[in-house]
């Protein structure tokens, strides 16, 4: 046992030691410009020795990405437990907390947004591509609760507020893959976080707008200026 207990535990080392120097090689070469050969380099290994431990380097950025998407469940959760009322109030703290998890890694956290796409999903091996989905989902469950606490009876509906918890999810990556590419954003110190605002704040005019037309079947009288 206490064998089996060693020899899991140094090829968790080995497994570390592949996933540092995976993030070092991609954050010199870029993500799409690094290979296994140049993974396996830096961390003192064969190629051969480290398909022992991942199938190709989307599984290596997969299981780097699962350290953020685990922390962006606790953060969402915190969002959950702090109980805001109000829908504003509840998608300030949303973006803030979406911005400071970003923080924490950058490049980690725009890999995340890389694994939206089917090629990447595609060549992830069933047991950790579940992983990776069930993290989503998780954070995606909890962006779904938030709004129903706070949409009124259009809330009671869960398909409703999960297509809006998607909708909402998908305004947050948009904007930031959106500024990794442009200049503007790469420029401005506080672009992103000001472009988050306005697009938060037209997705939550958009939420009001809707809402009340999903709980009574009536449409609300437009908002001055919208």
């Amino acid at each position: 046992m206490q064998i089996n207990d060693q020899r899991g535990r140094a090829r968790e080392r080995r497994r570390q030691q592949i996933l540092a120097a995976a993030k070092r090689v991609c954050a010199l070469r870029g993500i799409h410009r690094c290979s296994t050969r140049d993974i396996a380099a830096a961390a003192e290994l064969s190629p051969s020795a480290l398909y022992l431990y991942f199938r190709n380097k989307e599984e290596i950025i997969a299981a780097l990405s699962m350290r953020i998407l685990k922390h962006l469940v606790v953060r969402l959760t915190y969002c959950e437990e702090k109980g805001d009322v109000r829908l504003e109030d509840h998608l300030a703290g949303l973006r803030q907390a979406l911005l400071d998890v970003r923080r924490v890694d950058p490049l980690l956290f725009d890999w995340v947004l890389g694994l939206q796409s089917h090629r990447f999903l595609a060549a992830i091996e069933k047991p950790l591509l579940r992983e990776v989905q069930a993290l989503l989902d998780r954070a995606l469950d909890i962006l779904a609760r938030i709004l129903a606490r706070c949409l009124g009876p259009a809330g009671d509906d869960p398909g409703f507020s999960r297509t809006l918890a998607t909708v909402l999810w998908s305004c947050f990556t948009g904007v930031v893959l959106h500024g990794e590419r442009g200049s503007v954003l790469r420029n401005r110190e506080n672009a992103l976080e000001e472009t988050l605002e306005v697009a938060f704040e037209v997705t939550a005019r958009g939420f009001e707008r809707l809402a009340p037309a999903r709980g009574n079947g009536t449409s609300p009288a437009p908002r001055a200026g919208v």
